[in-house]
């Protein structure tokens, strides 16, 4: 596997994996699917940037962005609709494997012990506990369409349409770069006092 082969050059385990690469949802979880449980240390964080992809039209998973309807608060309401595009779709599931143990009693596939949402960025903290197995497919899950599972011969047009981003996704980094430098110091005491504690405890990686 390309990913177990890379993570080995990089030095893995890994106590951060940065998703910064293809801005489309089904690679990106992909990604995460494999990552997470295999690559990631127990502690780690595994952050998703530019999720907001999945509020551009112009990416084959994307979807112009609609602010939340807070007139459907009715009584006898019982769905309250948001988008679920693209990657914006992915951090949104990614609420279901947190709540998965508490609902069913069973552990999750991808072991989420707390997530933080900021603009266009998710920091998720993998659990010290032990995931659970991977699912069998759903079976009401619907085949990709030709909008979200781009095939060959629209390679290109996504490519170009991708580089007309450049200049917006430039921005969108601008926008959480002063957030990450904020964060980085914390998040590096937050390690090495975890680290203090792993091997008072003899838990490690």
């Amino acid at each position: 596997m390309v990913l177990d082969r890379a993570a080995a050059l990089a030095g893995g385990p890994f106590d951060m994996i940065i998703d910064d690469a293809s801005h489309l949802g089904y690679i990106t979880k992909r990604s995460l699917g494999y990552l997470f449980p295999r690559h990631l240390c127990p502690g780690g964080c595994y952050v998703i940037e530019d999720f907001g992809t999945g509020f551009l039209p112009e990416y084959p998973d994307g979807q112009a962005f609609e602010p939340p309807d807070w007139h459907d608060a009715t009584a006898g309401a019982t769905e309250f609709r948001s988008s679920q595009f693209g990657m914006v779709g992915v951090v949104k599931q990614l609420i279901d494997e947190l709540m998965q143990e508490l609902m069913t009693g069973h552990r999750p596939y991808i072991a989420v012990e707390r997530i933080i949402f900021e603009t266009n960025i998710a920091f998720i903290e993998k659990s010290y506990k032990p995931n659970g197995p991977l699912p069998l497919p759903r079976a009401d899950r619907r085949s990709p369409s030709r909008d979200v599972m781009p095939a060959a011969d629209t390679l290109q047009r996504l490519m170009d349409s991708m580089q007309q981003q450049d200049g917006r996704l430039v921005q969108l980094e601008q926008s959480v770069a002063g957030l990450r430098r904020g964060l980085a110091p914390l998040i590096r005491l937050r390690r090495l006092l975890r680290r203090l504690c792993d091997r008072s405890s003899g838990r490690g990686c």
